[in-house]
């Protein structure tokens, strides 16, 4: 699946130059008429199709699809990627092997993808060892802040209640790295949440 997918993205000389994908969309979800849609874009430009059809009780693991993606495709080709959405079943807590691939990223929306979301969050928190004046997480001197392009997040259907990071749920700790983020000079400007 990933290599088929990779090769139509590299293009392998059957297209011409390779395309400038700037966005990346994964549908994976049973509960839909296609479980599995993948879309590249360039801009409002649609690259890439592609889709699979098939039965399954146990439904996609989002880890599974997200890492087939990012290891089997460039890595310039991941370099570009300015947007990615991930859709999938409510509350699924996979988390990405090769999440960092696109740690570029600067708009990233998620449906139902709880482990991407509370990994994320993770990762920033354990950057951190002590707090300012105003209780903000502040960076450790010799870390860099991860997903450092990161501007806008959208949520969606994500547990906000669930355990994080230690004793912080979901919103404590989304809260948390939003001020590290801005005492860092590097905050995201919208975060959009959906549902609970």
């Amino acid at each position: 699946m990933s290599t088929s997918v990779a090769t139509k993205l590299r293009g392998i000389g059957v297209i011409g130059a390779v395309p400038v994908c700037d966005t990346l969309r994964v549908v994976a979800d049973i509960r839909n008429p296609v479980p599995l849609e993948i879309e590249a874009r360039e801009g409002r430009k649609l690259i890439l199709a592609w889709s699979l059809h098939y039965f399954h009780e146990t439904g996609l693991n989002i880890k599974d699809v997200l890492d087939c993606i990012f290891s089997a495709t460039p890595a310039p080709l991941l370099a570009r990627l300015r947007t990615v959405e991930v859709v999938v079943q409510e509350n699924d807590i996979h988390v990405p092997e090769y999440l960092s691939l696109i740690d570029q990223v600067e708009a990233l929306h998620l449906t139902g993808a709880q482990g991407i979301i509370t990994e994320i969050v993770r990762q920033h928190l354990a950057c951190t060892t002590s707090h300012d004046s105003a209780g903000n997480p502040v960076l450790q001197p010799s870390m860099t802040l991860p997903f450092p392009n990161l501007r806008f997040i959208t949520l969606d259907n994500i547990r906000l209640s669930a355990k994080a990071v230690g004793h912080c749920d979901l919103r404590t700790a989304l809260f948390l790295m939003c001020a590290l983020r801005k005492n860092e000079g590097v905050e995201v400007t919208l975060v959009l949440i959906n549902g609970r």
